[in-house]
């Protein structure tokens, strides 16, 4: 929020304040989303920019560079125009009060469904057929009301082709291949001189939680693209650190921060 205050006027303004490096990627249109979710989206950021803004001729300044981001994800024109129209005729300072919490008692159940884009006919097969089930006294003593349709979201690009853990072949069958591969070796150089300070162990602890995790680690002193942590054997403090190049290269450093009792950070 920017505040500006107006020496002729006495008064103190304040308008809304985006930052440079905004990108404004709001939901777009084309996204499988419900619908109610994609028009509550425009509606929801009008009536935040003019809760923002003390002066109406910001608030249409605002209003109108918010319908110029929404019109390039996708939203058409009357949607937006709708919004913008429903969010004016709000009162200000209605707006800049608390809004009171329904606290009264949800009896109706909750049916919780992936959303896709056949959920809305099978809300409209529920909705047509549900009188069915008040024919008889007993199946509508049973089913009194009908379900709370809510919808979680469903599998996107990224759930489909990232994963956090990676699956390996086993080596020989009705072996696991995480828990034969996934493990730290020491490098083929016997009289290396940086495989002394790693802990090969399977797991570690955390001075700081005292919680015990495993390592989900592959590869020696030389792999590249790691995630360390060194344990300080005085006080116990741990740092946690990354580094694109092989390992070694990156303890050697540390190493030499030691040695030399530097100040300097490494």
């Amino acid at each position: 929020t920017i505040v500006k205050f107006r020496k002729t006027l006495g008064t103190v303004e304040v308008e809304l304040y985006t930052k440079p490096t905004d990108t404004h990627s709001y939901l777009h249109y084309d996204s499988e989303h419900p619908i109610p979710c994609k028009k509550a989206g425009p509606y929801g950021q009008f009536l935040r920019v003019k809760r923002n803004c003390t002066n109406d001729a910001d608030f249409q300044r605002h209003s109108a560079s918010l319908l110029k981001y929404y019109k390039f994800r996708g939203y058409n024109k009357t949607l937006l125009n709708a919004s913008l129209k429903k969010a004016e005729a709000k009162d200000r300072k209605a707006l800049l009060n608390p809004v009171k919490k329904d606290t009264k008692k949800m009896t109706r159940i909750p049916l919780v469904l992936s959303y896709t884009k056949a959920s809305p006919n099978l809300r409209e097969i529920i909705d047509t057929t549900w009188p069915l089930l008040h024919i008889k006294e007993t199946t509508k003593q049973i089913f009194s009301e009908q379900p709370l349709f809510a919808y979680k979201r469903n599998k996107n690009l990224k759930d489909i082709l990232v994963r956090a853990a990676f699956q390996y072949p086993p080596i020989t069958p009705g072996t696991s291949g995480i828990s034969t591969l996934n493990k730290l070796t020491k490098c083929s150089n016997e009289e290396c001189s940086y495989c002394p300070w790693i802990n090969f162990r399977r797991s570690f602890t955390s001075t700081f939680t005292e919680r015990k995790y495993r390592k989900n680690y592959i590869g020696d002193c030389n792999t590249p693209n790691i995630i360390y942590m060194i344990t300080c054997k005085s006080c116990k403090q741990q740092y946690v650190g990354k580094s694109k190049r092989p390992f070694k290269a990156r303890l050697g450093e540390h190493l030499r921060y030691v040695k030399n009792k530097s100040t300097e950070p490494t």
